[in-house]
């Protein structure tokens, strides 16, 4: 019996190719930066580059599992474009769901969700 593939399609195709890794490119009137770590070596930063209340661009390092970095370019694509406050409505589960991630996961999942939220404290926008 063949032993059965731990990744999904999707998620397969997030973390071969995430576009959204690396530093932030161009000039905005606000850059924050989110830096998370579950205190055994997984990390987390997002960065956001913001003008006029919009995530004109989103962009992620990770020292993660295969399913924290497609979640976190997955939360990228979604997000960038959109306005600031949209951030209240993220929750990681939908995001975990959509990949397919094993529940055994959930707590690096949840990382994705702490970065999302401090970089909602650090404009203001938390409530």
């Amino acid at each position: 019996m063949a032993p059965q593939d731990p990744y999904s399609s999707l998620l397969r195709q997030y973390f071969v190719s995430p576009v959204h890794a690396g530093a932030l490119r161009g000039e905005y009137s606000l850059r924050l930066l989110a830096k998370v770590d579950d205190g055994s070596g997984t990390a987390l930063q997002i960065e956001a580059g913001i003008d006029e209340g919009t995530l004109k661009e989103l962009r992620f390092h990770a020292l993660a599992c295969p399913h924290l970095i497609a979640a976190a370019e997955l939360f990228c694509e979604r997000y960038e474009g959109r306005q600031i406050a949209t951030l209240r409505d993220f929750r990681s589960i939908g995001i975990a769901r959509e990949l397919a991630i094993p529940v055994s996961k959930t707590g690096r999942i949840l990382l994705l969700e702490d970065a999302v939220t401090l970089l909602l404290q650090e404009t203001g926008n938390e409530t």
